[in-house]
């Protein structure tokens, strides 16, 4: 199975963090592999950086295999410096093409 999550909005975190953990627990509970992509844009890249609140959780999903992407369109948007986002994050041109592209290989496309 592969799922996209998408996030536009800051304050949806985590809620979207809750809804990955407990995917992740209940397919590696059933012994299936799973294939997770989170994907931020809008104000939600804002999350994605040093320090951020959610920096711990995202950095446990990267551990666990979760690809975590940003929109640098967003990431310009929102005035961040490429330095100050998480390593290992992927930074994808659009996200709006990486959405149509991993629907077209076969993603669930999910938005908490």
């Amino acid at each position: 199975m592969k799922v996209i999550f998408h996030i536009d909005e800051k304050k949806d975190w985590k809620k979207l963090l809750n809804n990955v953990n407990n995917m992740l627990t209940y397919y590696n509970s059933q012994d299936e592999q799973i294939i997770i992509e989170i994907l931020a844009n809008g104000n939600a890249v804002t999350s994605l950086t040093l320090d951020s609140e959610i920096e711990s959780r995202i950095i446990k999903l990267l551990d666990n295999n979760v690809n975590v992407v940003a929109c640098n369109n967003s990431i310009n948007e929102q005035g961040l410096n490429r330095q100050n986002i998480l390593e290992r994050i992927y930074i994808v041109a659009s996200g709006v093409v990486e959405l149509v592209e991993k629907q077209k290989q076969g993603f669930t496309y999910i938005k908490p």
